[in-house]
């Protein structure tokens, strides 16, 4: 019974007349209204994409600088709390052996 009626439905669809020329056009500017607001959203989509991209650039960069200083501050630091490295120390050999002569 339902199959009858699901093919009794088709059957009136595809016996339809064909669309006048009025309803192409006006079907084809939904269309094109369609496609254009798909590019109107995939191009702030990049948009955003490129902006969120550059904040992203310019944290890295901020962070790289933030580790350099702390890197120098650190070296600054062990220079004061030891030896430097090229200081000799009186009484002790320069170079180095390993424990088989």
């Amino acid at each position: 019974m339902i199959l009858n009626t699901v093919t009794f439905y088709l059957g009136q669809v595809v016996a339809q007349a064909k669309p006048s020329a009025d309803q192409v056009e006006s079907g084809f500017i939904y269309v094109i209204a369609a496609f254009t607001a798909v590019w109107l959203l995939i191009a702030a989509y990049l948009f955003w994409l490129q902006r969120r991209q550059e904040s992203l650039r310019q944290e890295v960069e901020e962070l790289r600088q933030e580790e350099a200083e702390r890197q120098q501050a650190a070296g600054q630091a062990a220079n004061y709390a030891g030896v430097e490295p090229g200081l000799e120390v009186p009484g002790q050999a320069t170079t180095q052996t390993n424990l088989r002569g």
